[in-house]
């Protein structure tokens, strides 16, 4: 007997599970609660899946492993999956590089529609931490040098700030661990006003198993100390992007430091790279240009054992 699959629909589920890495028990559970995927039958009431089954099913375990709860990531994937079901998929280097032009594209045209639907389908391309880095922080540095450049609007440049910054903000609320093993404390420093940074950052963070706190941009040192104190993070992560007379930023980060006083913390941005050594100097660790971040979450959490050990005497 002929089946009533489509032609493409050739995966059995035990097929899927080995090629997807998703349990067959998990995918029906998937199919049953969420309604994602929907697969095909055969007359003998087999399930067989498509090559674009394969592609949800992907992408929902992928923001399912990011901690994202499944039904969550299933109206993301659903959400997106309907923007624009007829247009084809793009290999991921290029679906990035394109979904990234195309968000830069609807800002030139000032076009509050095109934008809304180019990050909404962007949010399907991987993992939170993935959409930031390959799509969202790519497009706001082309906007951003379009800007100094003249080529943009200031107005333009805040319609893309606030479009991706709502993104950025509801992928984090997202996958913020439910039981997380640390908790990191996020801040612009004052006299910094650029948080999108700050957001990259703590996506990472949750990557990394924490759960993030923001206060956001220009917090002043006193501030800081005493959301420490009343919040006692396992670490806290600075962004000072913006460039400061170097008189100024110095005494700032001095205060910076003695606000976190035992706490480990983490400057990052193009404002403190120029002050490597007095960031050493201060007992703090610079993420610098182009380190990998990685490299950074060791190093914060070799200093937090190293802090523990001396807390307890041993």
């Amino acid at each position: 007997m002929k089946p009533i699959a489509p032609n493409n629909a050739q995966y059995r589920i035990q097929n899927v599970a080995r090629l997807t890495g998703v349990p067959a028990p998990t995918l029906r559970a998937w199919e049953r609660r969420y309604g994602i995927p929907v697969p095909q039958r055969t007359d003998s009431a087999y399930r067989l899946y498509t090559d674009q089954d394969l592609d949800l099913i992907r992408r929902l375990k992928e923001l399912c492993d990011q901690g994202m709860a499944p039904s969550q990531a299933a109206e993301v994937v659903r959400r997106m999956a309907e923007a624009d079901p007829s247009e084809p998929a793009e290999a991921p280097h290029d679906a990035w590089q394109i979904a990234s032009s195309r968000i830069v594209d609807a800002v030139r045209r000032f076009d509050p529609g095109a934008l809304e639907m180019s990050v909404q389908r962007s949010m399907l391309l991987g993992s939170a931490r993935t959409i930031f880095d390959r799509v969202f922080a790519p497009a706001l540095r082309f906007i951003g040098d379009e800007w100094h450049a003249g080529r943009l609007s200031v107005a333009q440049e805040h319609l893309a700030s606030e479009y991706l910054g709502n993104a950025t903000r509801e992928l984090l609320r997202l996958v913020q661990p439910t039981a997380p093993l640390r908790q990191a404390l996020l801040a612009c420093v004052a006299g910094e006003f650029h948080v999108m940074p700050l957001y990259g950052t703590a996506l990472h963070f949750v990557q990394w198993g924490y759960r993030v706190v923001i206060l956001g941009v220009d917090t002043p040192p006193e501030a800081l100390a005493d959301a420490v104190a009343s919040l006692k993070p396992h670490c806290v992560g600075l962004s000072a992007t913006q460039l400061q007379p170097p008189a100024r930023f110095t005494d700032l980060l001095r205060q910076c430091a003695a606000a976190c006083g035992e706490t480990p913390w983490v400057i990052g941005g193009s404002g403190a790279a120029a002050h490597a050594d007095l960031v050493a100097r201060l007992g703090g660790i610079l993420a610098r240009p182009g380190r990998e971040p990685e490299a950074v979450r060791d190093d914060l959490e070799a200093r937090y054992r190293v802090d523990r050990r001396e807390a307890s005497g041993t």
